[in-house]
């Protein structure tokens, strides 16, 4: 086994361990604060979507994109952007930022906990190769982060939706990296048809 492929052992086991610990602390923290957190992600889908209206812009998707540069500075942000129907091609997107900042709470400590007790198996573990280390655990986190937008999305959507007097308004809200291919999270209106085409 080589030192890639023992690291990737190493990190795999740790990751079982210890994730399945953060989890449940992560549900808990969201069930005793789930109305603020709720609050906060609403406001910022109406602040993009009162920007649209304010720019005479049609929105037809809602993209919601982990961003590589959010992992490197440890800030996890996720861009929210509100497109027309060419998406990432969209000439004039409105951007706002929403951090979930209680599911990424521990990461670091994680990974200086991952690299004392990997030592011991792997000698100097380098810069580098923590960064990989933190990019795989990060998924399991950015999983989590999906979960929690299949809730926190369609009730903050029909919320603005409804204030801000659309109610024949479709969009469809997908989450995933940026500028790659994105999983849909929620559809209204006529992009329902978007979605049931394939199952017929």
């Amino acid at each position: 086994m080589d030192r890639t492929e023992k690291i990737d052992q190493v990190i795999n086991d740790y990751r079982a361990e210890r994730f399945a610990e953060r989890k449940e602390e992560i549900k808990e923290y969201y069930k005793a604060n789930r109305n603020e957190i709720c609050r906060e992600f609403t406001r910022k889908v109406r602040r993009g979507i009162q920007s649209c209206q304010k720019e005479q812009k049609a929105v037809k998707n809602i993209i919601l994109s982990v961003l590589y540069s959010s992992s490197l500075t440890k800030s996890y942000e996720l861009q929210i952007a509100f497109c027309d129907e060419r998406m990432f091609f969209d000439d004039t997107p409105v951007y706002e930022y929403w951090t979930p900042a209680f599911i990424f709470e521990h990461v670091e400590n994680d990974i200086t906990d991952f690299k004392r007790k990997a030592a011991e198996k792997i000698p100097r573990i380098k810069e580098y190769e923590l960064d990989d280390v933190r990019s795989t655990y990060l998924w399991n986190h950015y999983f989590m982060v999906m979960l929690l937008l299949r809730e926190l999305v369609p009730m903050a959507v029909e919320e603005v939706y409804g204030e801000c007097n659309m109610p024949d308004a479709d969009v469809v809200v997908s989450f995933g990296r940026y500028m790659e291919k994105s999983i849909p999270l929620y559809q209204r209106g006529k992009t329902d048809e978007i979605f049931s085409s394939g199952n017929r």
